[in-house]
């Protein structure tokens, strides 16, 4: 019994190490297994952890926010998981969304210092970047230990501070793989993260530049509003917490007290200010989000596209569609499209879907061995058919089962192909 504890403590300590790389149904489960053990050996433990929470402070996560990422609990776990991991994270950023975020993050703040991983003078730069304090990002990590990492990995990211201190020099490298296999002698010096954006954020992300070219005014008025809205929240905490503050200092009672008795109705009527803006905010908003959500097909189709699009790693790896190429594409067809004045609202976003699809799926099947193009159209199909619910996803595991579907879909394709169109759907 005691060896059987002893394995399940090691076995969750091991998954708790890696768990920045790992998918978040999975991450919970490692949470609540790791959970269980620290109370079945007698340690005060919460009931339940907030990884983001405890990681990051509010400030750190409206500063997030500011360099525009987005507000997603998994996206603000990322941030945090690579800005407070104790060894150097290790990025698995093949679209290129953390180098985009952490740019933004320190370009007002001296910038980061951009290193390609291949530079022979690497371990120089790195080391000088790090006396003058300045964030270094290493491009273009390889999946291996060479000999310019093992370099990298000896130097202490360590600067003397004016009393003493020695703060750390943040560190981060990226590569473009998606899920890439790390031999051992890498792993155990670097934290993994996986840093992508969920299917629905994503959506978001693409509804977000629909919106802004179609409906320019909206978009405009819709970022002012939230900024206001942030802005009246923080100022009505303030007048409650001044006010809390007042009547626990005051040595008088009450009434007797006329300037906390003006103070109190200053802040009652700054408040009543406050809460009647922020009412009319949320319902412009509301009224805003509302015709925004009109636009919801076309960000939804885009991100079917382009989840399918990344799913062509699985035949080939090879087959790599840069999110920003894909952004390109996306744009140019939102703003080329068929803007004639007779057709309707309803036919205006059914163009902007129609052409968005076959764009897409015209410049990546180019780019496709003709015995991947099959997959590709099958499974984009069978994304779009599940994602209007006309596909039940049972319904999909079923045709894919060669048990029993061999004497129907090899009359359509060849074993290989049907193969393919597998993979691609895992």
């Amino acid at each position: 019994m005691l060896v059987q504890v002893l394995v399940k403590e090691v076995e969750s300590v091991l998954w708790a190490a890696y768990l920045a790389a790992l998918p978040t149904p999975r991450r919970d489960t490692i949470l609540r297994r790791v959970i269980s053990v620290l109370r079945a050996t007698a340690i005060v433990t919460p009931k339940q952890y907030d990884l983001v929470a405890t990681l990051s402070t509010g400030e750190s996560r409206e500063a997030w926010e500011a360099a525009d990422l987005y507000t997603d609990p998994t996206c603000l776990l990322q941030a945090a998981l690579v800005t407070t991991a104790v060894r150097p994270p290790l990025v698995f950023d093949p679209d290129q969304m953390c180098v985009r975020w952490l740019t933004r993050l320190y370009e007002e703040r001296g910038g980061l210092a951009v290193l390609q991983a291949g530079d022979e003078a690497l371990p120089s730069r790195a080391l000088a970047a790090a006396h003058t304090r300045r964030p270094i990002l290493v491009l273009n990590t390889p999946t291996y230990l060479t000999h310019n990492l093992r370099k990298l990995i000896d130097i202490p990211f360590l600067v003397m501070g004016g009393e003493g201190e020695r703060p750390d020099v943040l560190l981060v490298l990226v590569t473009g793989s998606a899920a890439p296999q790390l031999p051992i002698e890498l792993s155990v010096h670097f934290t993994r993260v996986s840093f992508a954006l969920p299917p629905l954020v994503l959506e978001e992300r693409l509804l977000k530049d629909v919106l802004k070219m179609e409906r320019e005014d909206l978009f405009e008025q819709r970022a002012n509003l939230r900024a206001t809205l942030k802005n009246d929240h923080k100022a009505l905490t303030a007048v409650d917490d001044n006010i809390l503050q007042k009547l626990t200092q005051a040595s008088t009672a009450l009434l007797d007290n006329e300037e906390l008795l003006a103070a109190f109705y200053e802040a009652k009527a700054t408040s009543s200010e406050f809460r009647t803006r922020l009412a009319e905010s949320k319902r412009t908003l509301h009224k805003i989000g509302n015709v925004r959500d009109k636009y919801r097909p076309v960000a939804t189709r885009a991100r079917l596209l382009f989840s399918t699009s990344t799913a062509l790693r699985r035949l080939d790896p090879n087959y790599v569609f840069s999110f920003r190429h894909f952004l390109h594409l996306f744009s140019a067809c939102i703003s080329g499209g068929d803007r004639t004045e007779a057709l309707s609202f309803d036919q205006r976003i059914e163009s902007l879907v129609r052409s968005v699809t076959q764009l897409v799926v015209t410049h990546v099947s180019r780019a496709l061995c003709p015995s991947h193009r099959l997959a590709f159209t099958s499974a984009l199909c069978a994304a779009i058919a599940a994602d209007e619910d006309i596909l039940k996803a049972d319904t999909w595991r079923l045709i894919l089962d060669p048990s029993y579907m061999d004497q129907v879909c090899f009359r359509i394709t060849s074993r290989p192909e049907w193969d393919q169109i597998q993979l691609m759907a895992c």
